[in-house]
C-alpha cells in the first residue's frame, strides 16, 4: 500500500484475537494472539501485520525500552539531521495569535501565577494541579531518555519524552486530552521564567520534569532525616541542577555556615555556579560568610 504525507497517513491499531473477520482476511489462525496492523486492517494483505501474545506487542511497542522505539527514534534524529532551521520550526509551527490591546488603566498582563518551588517557573494559578506523576527513563549514549506521565489534576492528559540524543524534549497528548497542543502554547505562553521572559515550549517541559524530580530527591531526603542539597549552575539567563547530595540537619546559622565551607572545599561549585540546600518550602543559598579580619591584621 502506498502513502504520501501529509494527506495520507497509514492506520496503525492493534487486532484481537476475537476479530475473526480480520483473522480470517489474513489467512491465519488467532490462536489467542494479539496483532499489530499498520495499514487498513480490512485489507491485511495490503498492510504489515505483526502478530504475537499481547504481552509480547506491548514489550515491542514500550516507549521507553521497546525495539520500534528505538528504531523509530533514530529514524527521526536521522531525519532532523537532514533539515534546515527554517524546516526545524516547522515540525511544529505555532497557531496564529491575534494580538490583545491593553487599554488606559487596564493591567497589560493580568495572570495570576504561582511559583513552582524547584523550577522557579512562573505558571498560571489555574494550572497549580498540572504535574509530571511518573518517570521511566534510560541511559543513552548522548544523554538520557526518559517518558513522563503528565496529568492535569487527576486526568492523564499527555506524556512528556526525550530520545536522549540530545534533542529537545517533546509532549505527546493522548487522545482525547483536555491538553493538546493548541492548549499546551497557550499554557506557555502564559508562563514566565524567573528572570520574567515567556519561556520555550522545551524549557517548559523540562521544568515540569524538574518539578517531580525535585520533589521526589526532597522527600527521600527528608524521610532518611537529611538535609536537600543541589548544585545550580548557570544556562541563559537562567540555572539548571548540575548535582545533588544530602546532609545532615542544618539547625542554625553556624550549621549553615559550616556546611557551606565543607561544600566549598570538596564540592566547589563551577564558575557562576552555586549550592542551595531546601528549607521546608523553598531553596535557599548557601554561601560562605567571608571571615572578618581582625583588629591587629
Amino acid at each position: 500500500m502506498y502513502y504520501h504525507l501529509p494527506g495520507d497517513q497509514p492506520p496503525i491499531g492493534v487486532v484481537g484475537p476475537d476479530d475473526t473477520e480480520f483473522w480470517t482476511a489474513l489467512g491465519e489462525p488467532a490462536a489467542h494472539r494479539h496483532a499489530l496492523v499498520i495499514g487498513d486492517r480490512a485489507e491485511p494483505a495490503t498492510a504489515t501485520v505483526i502478530t504475537g501474545k499481547l504481552v509480547e506487542l506491548a514489550r515491542y511497542l514500550d516507549p521507553i525500552h521497546g525495539p520500534l522505539h528505538h528504531a523509530v527514534v533514530e529514524l527521526a534524529a536521522n531525519a532532523r539531521r537532514g533539515l534546515t532551521h527554517d524546516q526545524l520550526d516547522q515540525l511544529h509551527p505555532a497557531p496564529a495569535v491575534e494580538p490583545r490591546l491593553s487599554h488606559p488603566g487596564e493591567d497589560a498582563d493580568p495572570v495570576e501565577r504561582i511559583t513552582l518551588p524547584h523550577s522557579r517557573l512562573r505558571i498560571p494559578a489555574e494550572l497549580r494541579g498540572l504535574r509530571v506523576t511518573s518517570y521511566r527513563a534510560l541511559d543513552t549514549r548522548d544523554g538520557q531518555a526518559f517518558n513522563a506521565v503528565l496529568r492535569l489534576g487527576r486526568d492523564a492528559v499527555g506524556a512528556i519524552r526525550n530520545a536522549g540524543d540530545g534533542g529537545a524534549s517533546s509532549y505527546d497528548p493522548n487522545l482525547p486530552s483536555r491538553l493538546g497542543y493548541r492548549e499546551l502554547r497557550a499554557c506557555v505562553a502564559a508562563c514566565r521564567t524567573r528572570s520574567g521572559r515567556r519561556p520555550s515550549e522545551e524549557e517548559f517541559l523540562d521544568a515540569l520534569v524538574e518539578e517531580y524530580q525535585g520533589t521526589r530527591r526532597v522527600s527521600q531526603a527528608t524521610r532518611a532525616g537529611l538535609s536537600a542539597l543541589r548544585m545550580l549552575a548557570p544556562l541563559g539567563d537562567g540555572f539548571y541542577t548540575l548535582a545533588v547530595a544530602t546532609a545532615q540537619p542544618v539547625r542554625n546559622d553556624a550549621d549553615r555556615a559550616e556546611l557551606a565551607r565543607q561544600l566549598d572545599a570538596n564540592m566547589r561549585a563551577d564558575d557562576g555556579g552555586h549550592w542551595q540546600i531546601w528549607t521546608g518550602d523553598r531553596w535557599d543559598d548557601l554561601i560562605i560568610t567571608p571571615t572578618m579580619p581582625s583588629e591587629s591584621e
